[in-house]
Order: C-alpha cells, then sequence, then structure tokens
C-alpha cells in the first residue's frame, strides 16, 4: 500500500509480549498531547471521555510515564489543626467508636474508572476508623471535619434512628496520627498497630479472605 495513504494514518497496533492473546494500540503524538494537557487538572470522568478507546488503569500508566500528577485531596492533618477539633474528634471516637482494620475486596467487574468489564477478585485490608450514635447533630460535627457523609445505619437498641461516619485508607491513619495522644488502652494498641502497619499505604494485599486476622489477632 502506497507509504501516504489514509490507511497508514490508523494507529498501530501491537502485540503485547505479556499477553499476546491481546492486542495493544501504540499511544499517538496526539494522544499523548491531550493527556499532557488534560490529566493533571481534569476529572476523571472528563480524562476517561476523551479516550473512549482505553481504561483508566492503562491511562494512570501512561501518565506515569510521563511523569505526569494529579492533585491529591489533602489529609486531616492539613485541615485538622485546631486543638479543640482534635479532641473532639478523639472524644467521640473514645466515647461512641471503634477502630478497626477490615478486609474489602474489589468485586469481580472493573468500575468505570477501569473500563467496564469483568475481572478476578482481589482482596485488600485497610484502616478504618468508625463512630455510631444516636446524636445525629453531634455526629454531623465529626463529619464535616472528616469531609464524610453522616449515614442512616438502622435502629439503636432503644428504637431510635442510629447514625454513623466513618473513614478508611490514608485519611484514616492520618486522623489516628492527630488522635493517638488521647487514647488509652486497647483503642491505643490498635491505632499504633494500623500506624506501623500501613504507614502512609491506603490498602495492602490479602491473599485469601479466610486467612485476614484483623490487626494480627491482637486481643
Amino acid at each position: 500500500m502506497p507509504e501516504g495513504s489514509e490507511n497508514n494514518k490508523v494507529r498501530k497496533v501491537e502485540h503485547s509480549p505479556n499477553a499476546p492473546h491481546r492486542r495493544k494500540i501504540v499511544w499517538s503524538v496526539e494522544e499523548l498531547l491531550q493527556l499532557r494537557n488534560l490529566y493533571p487538572t481534569q476529572p476523571v470522568e472528563n480524562v476517561i471521555e476523551a479516550f473512549p478507546m482505553r481504561n483508566w488503569i492503562s491511562i494512570q500508566a501512561m501518565a506515569r510515564k510521563l511523569d505526569l500528577h494529579r492533585p491529591c485531596p489533602p489529609l486531616l492533618s492539613a485541615t485538622l489543626n485546631s486543638e479543640g477539633d482534635v479532641g473532639y474528634c478523639a472524644g467521640m471516637i473514645i466515647a461512641d467508636g471503634c477502630v478497626l482494620e477490615t478486609c474489602v475486596d474489589s468485586g469481580n467487574k472493573r468500575g468505570r474508572r477501569e473500563g467496564g468489564g469483568p475481572r478476578p477478585r482481589r482482596y485488600y485490608s485497610m484502616p478504618q476508623v468508625r463512630i455510631g450514635m444516636e446524636d445525629k447533630e453531634s455526629l454531623e460535627r465529626v463529619g464535616r471535619l472528616w469531609g464524610r457523609k453522616v449515614t442512616l445505619s438502622g435502629k439503636s437498641s432503644s428504637g431510635n434512628d442510629y447514625w454513623t461516619v466513618q473513614i478508611g485508607g490514608r485519611k484514616a491513619n492520618d486522623l489516628l496520627r492527630l488522635v493517638l495522644p488521647y487514647f488509652e488502652g486497647v483503642k491505643k494498641k490498635k491505632a499504633m498497630y494500623l500506624l506501623n502497619k500501613y504507614g502512609e499505604r491506603t490498602t495492602l494485599p490479602v491473599a485469601k479472605k479466610e486467612d485476614f486476622r484483623p490487626f494480627g489477632g491482637l486481643s
């Protein structure tokens, strides 16, 4: 076929050596330029829409190769800087909250950000802090400080509405660093365990869900 024909403008397709049954669509110069313009500033939905032939995982992988970054939402240590607010959160956790290590799964279907479609189910562990009580107004103050919604979880033993607010991942560990000086006993042990285990990480992989033991069996 002549070198200048229209068909030569179609993006080049290669076979990935790691997955020979799949076709790999090479990024064009125009796409790379568009990625540089959109990725650092635009909402995820807009970025995905701009590349209909690609999923969010492949877009992120190319962005890493180009050393492109998106702004991370601020951690609680950047916004929860009043001693009174930190003390209020600590008191609420001590009185009506719990420090948790939970196991979550990825599900067997990729989300819209990942391009949809089926996938193998994977499991992850993560730190979590949860407060539950009947007093919605007091809990809403915590929700505002954490940037989280207060949700109705059902009825309490007395028959009243029971409300909860929770936070997980890196933000949960960031919160635990702030409130740790207020803790004693089991809550302090659990908080220190999570801080040591996860550090700045949001989650850790779990090989088998049935083998997962929260806090390594810490009582």
